[in-house]
Formats: structure tokens, sequence, C-alpha cells
């Protein structure tokens, strides 16, 4: 199938491997296997999580529908085909943003296990970081994610959810390449309106906006006026009017800044204690948390 085929792999994770390898035609590409009964074990895993989860699920904060996004969203990262098509919508998608690579799947050597593709120049943040590289070239790269992921959430309407440091590859001219498309979120309209609220919070005085929110948060059949759900709003509200203030110029945001830190931890432990786990939210969180921390290092 190859001309050559690394057996050693490059990289490893806990669903499969990646091995370096040229084609026949002489592509250099990057071939992603599969390990061997992993879906079977993802299913029981989960089943293990809802016994050992009976009482947190019985209370509501372990909401079952939650389990089931999670579930669903990491059976799908083992379709390869699934992610094939995900790779093919977001080069088109992030065409415009010229900084960024995504790679070209070749089809005829992939399939639901294996997914082979071309490979995208750069190397992982730790190993830029090692190169020592310039501040200006550090703030280029910070502001390219930062472009990169509000151009997906508003442009796009779909998020790479899946932001380990090891997903993305920094070069010194300034591009960065995106890898590993299994774990995508294509977000519905409402959602999306419901993430710009929170930066510009205009439902505080439009009761429509606020109904909406919460109907994305909490679900079609929660009361606006309960009260967990005003203690998690107000939570909401008061995070952003600290960090994002919208009646004066904000300050540079140090986010491995401890005040920031604590500030997350009390919304996130808010939003846990009154049951504000929406399913629909899951991948807006993973991202944003996954971005603090590679912004984090240094």
């Amino acid at each position: 199938m190859f001309r050559s085929f690394e057996a050693e792999p490059f990289a490893a994770a806990s669903l499969g491997q990646v091995h370096w390898a040229v084609m026949k035609g002489g592509d250099n590409v990057a071939v992603k296997i599969q390990y061997p009964a992993i879906r079977e074990a993802i299913k029981s895993d989960f089943q293990a999580l809802r016994a050992a989860g009976f009482a947190a699920r019985l209370t509501g904060h372990l909401q079952e529908s939650v389990i089931r996004e999670t579930e669903r969203g990491i059976l799908e990262e083992t379709d390869y085909l699934k992610e094939a098509q995900n790779i093919e919508y977001f080069r088109k998608a992030l065409a415009p943003m010229q900084f960024v690579r995504v790679p070209e799947v070749h089809h005829e050597l992939s399939s639901d296990q294996v997914l082979t593709m071309s490979r995208v120049p750069g190397v992982h943040l730790q190993d830029f970081l090692k190169t020592n590289p310039s501040q200006e070239l550090r703030d280029r790269h910070g502001t390219g994610l930062t472009r990169l992921f509000f151009f997906q959430l508003f442009r796009v309407q779909a998020l790479h959810a899946d932001p380990h440091p090891g997903n993305y590859l920094f070069n010194r001219d300034g591009t960065i390449g995106l890898v590993d498309f299994g774990c995508v979120k294509y977000l519905r309209p409402e959602v999306v309106r419901c993430y710009a609220q929170f930066w510009s919070r205009e439902w505080v005085h439009d009761p429509g906006l606020y109904a909406e929110i919460i109907r994305v948060l909490f679900g079609p059949k929660v009361s606006p006026d309960e009260p967990r759900v005003r203690r998690c709003m107000n939570g909401i509200r008061t995070f952003y009017d600290e960090f994002h203030p919208l009646d004066k110029a904000p300050k540079p945001l140090e986010l491995a800044d401890s005040k920031f830190m604590d500030g997350l931890a009390k919304l996130a432990k808010t939003l846990v204690k009154n049951r504000s786990c929406s399913p629909r939210m899951s991948s807006f969180h993973r991202t944003v948390s996954g971005l603090i921390r590679n912004f984090s290092l240094d």
C-alpha cells in the first residue's frame, strides 16, 4: 500500500496511534490507526460510569443527557470516516484563515479505522517553546489561536473541540497546523447566540434573550425564575463583568493569574452545584479550558 511505512508510531493516544509513511507516489503522509476493540471498551467504561454515578444522577448533578453527549462524542472519535468528513469541512471553512494549515485526506488509503492524511508542518507547543521564540512571535501565535477560536465559533459555527497541545503545530513563520478532527462539535444558531451573550450581556435588559439562554443552558422545561437558574446566571454575569467589563477598556488578561483561575473555579462550582451541566455547553467548556491551558504554558 505504501512505498515505506515506519513501524514505530511517532504519536500515540488513548484511541489509536499515528505512523509516518510515504505513499507510492512519493507523498509524505501520517497514518492514524485505531486500537482493536476500542469501541467496545468505551461502551463498557460508560456502563461503569453510569453505575458508579447513580447517586449523582439521581440528584441531577450528573445528568444522563451530559453522559450521553460525552459518550456520543468519544464514540464518534472512533469513526475515522466521520473524521475525514470533518477535515474536509474545516479545510474549506477555515480557508479565509490563511495562517492555518489543515491536513488533506487520502481517501483511497482510509477506512473507518485507518485514516491517511498529508503531513502538516510544524512542531508541538512544548518543542516550539524550547526554541526560545521571541515575544513578538509568541504574541503572534497567541493572537492566531484566539482568532481561530472566535472564527470557528461565530463564522464556521463548529468547534475543533480537542485543544490538546499536541493538536497544534507551530511554525516560525506564524502559521499554525491544526490536526486531529475526531472531536468536532457542530453548533446550532441559538447556541452560538448564547455564547455571544456571555460577552455582550444584552440579556441583562432583554427578557426574551434571557429566556433563550435559559432554554439552551437548562432545557425548555426550566423556568427562568427558578432560584438555581438565577444563581447560575448571576455567577456568569459576575465572572464576565470582572474579567471582561463593558463599561471600560479591558485590561490585559493574565490567564495564569490566580485571581482569574480562582474566579473560574468559583463559577464552575456554582454551575455544578446548581445543576447547570448542559450537554450543549460541554464542547465549549472543553475548548475554552484547553485554550487557557495552552496560553498559560511558558
